[in-house]
């Protein structure tokens, strides 16, 4: 009876004979294809991805940027009083809860676009959720009477649903195979 072995890409099982052992692992010829065109820049997205991948990549940047506009007097606020040494004086408590939401959605707009410039791992699942939390988040700003500007938080919500756009059409470029 011919021995069988799991491939270690796709983790199918196939008999030993229909495997290629390459560097101390056994691969199906549907994966060794793969993996040559992935080399070449061809396989899995290929170019494409990487286009829509950096397009995705400078819209989470500019909502970073849009953050930074929105939110400019809680920025500066913060810089000034670092400035001064009286962070804990000059700011309450609206203040730092502020301050915590503007961190989080600017600190969060740029690490989803440095992991989608680097195909990060991590990227695919924490952008997925942070850009559902983005829409949730200018959706209950709207509905709450907030009065934001409406043409930010329009391109908030495109933005937010382009980038999740991008990496559902490239789960396999950002993800492990």
């Amino acid at each position: 009876m011919d021995e069988e072995k799991r491939c270690a890409r796709c983790s199918k099982v196939f008999p030993k004979k229909e495997l290629i052992y390459v560097g101390d692992k056994w691969y199906c010829t549907a994966c060794l294809k793969e993996i040559a065109r992935e080399a070449r820049g061809t396989g899995r997205g290929g170019k494409r991805a990487g286009v829509q991948v950096i397009i995705a990549a400078l819209i989470s940047a500019l909502l970073g940027v849009i953050f930074i506009f929105e939110n400019y007097t809680i920025a500066t606020s913060f810089i000034n009083s670092l400035k001064l040494m009286s962070i804990f004086q000059v700011m309450g408590v609206n203040d730092w809860l502020n301050l915590a939401l503007f961190l989080f959605w600017v600190g969060g707009c740029y690490a989803i676009a440095y992991g989608l410039l680097t195909f990060s791992r991590w990227t695919y699942y924490a952008g997925l959720l942070f850009n559902t939390l983005l829409i949730a988040y200018s959706c209950w700003v709207f509905i709450g009477g907030v009065n934001p500007d409406p043409a930010l938080l329009i391109i908030r919500l495109v933005g937010g649903i382009a980038v999740i756009l991008v990496l559902l059409k490239n789960k396999t470029s950002l993800t492990p195979a």
